[in-house]
């Protein structure tokens, strides 16, 4: 049991020994942890000033990600408003039996709401978030909770953060280790197929799973013999 406790102790330092700073930004963006989260189990898995130095890693590289989304959104704003002022430009210089057509209170008050959208509040959109306390969920909802149904009805509010959200959680998350993933390559670029280009080694490993899936076709180990119906459909 000692030498399986050490392999099991590389293993989770070997993955958990530097902050993963995806998943701890994953967890911030569900409104059920937030950094509450971050706070609470980082002093677990690092020592005080790990868990400091993670934990100020994590809430830098979401504000940087933050301005990332929101610089994009701040010049397609600039571009609508411009493009907007210029109509009106025009439309007001419209003559009409020598009088000029003037535009009404609606359009007027569409172009101050573009004026004031460009101008950045005091607190972020991030911030309000932060802020806010922790989404709390019913006793039997909590096992079927959707973060991403929560940023989706929660978009008005969140424009720039829904979007981030839900890049990031909409990443898939797998349970096999990288190097099983990728050692199927060997079984693939072999001697003989070694100038494949990558494209193909691709189409070879991608077209395999599809096929394997589309069969029902469990994948076999490399001690294992081909049946003949993996023999007929590889």
């Amino acid at each position: 049991m000692k030498a399986m406790a050490l392999k099991m102790k590389i293993k989770f330092d070997k993955y958990w020994g530097e902050c993963n700073l995806l998943m701890a930004l994953g967890a911030v963006l569900d409104p059920r942890y937030k950094m509450t989260l971050i706070d609470c189990c980082f002093p677990e898995i690092y020592t005080e000033l790990e868990a400091a130095r993670n934990s100020s890693i994590v809430l830098q590289s979401l504000y940087e990600l933050y301005k990332e989304y929101v610089a994009p959104y701040s010049l397609v704003n600039i571009e609508q408003n411009s493009q907007q002022s210029a109509k009106e430009v025009c439309s007001s210089n419209v003559v009409l039996g020598g009088i000029k057509k003037l535009g009404g209170g609606r359009s007027k008050f569409e172009s101050f709401v573009r004026k004031a959208d460009i101008i950045q509040p005091v607190k972020s959109e991030l911030d309000i978030y932060l802020e806010e306390g922790v989404y709390i969920c019913d006793e039997n909802s909590d096992s079927h909770f959707d973060a991403l149904e929560w940023w989706k009805a929660i978009n008005l509010k969140f424009r720039i953060l829904s979007r981030m959200a839900a890049d990031i959680l909409s990443i898939p998350i797998t349970s096999v280790a990288s190097e099983s993933t990728f050692s199927a390559g060997g079984r693939v670029i072999d001697p003989y197929r070694s100038s494949l280009a990558t494209e193909t080694v691709e189409m070879l490993l991608c077209g395999a799973d599809f096929v394997h899936a589309q069969h029902e076709l469990k994948k076999r180990s490399e001690t294992e013999e081909p049946t003949i119906r993996e023999i007929i459909l590889p």
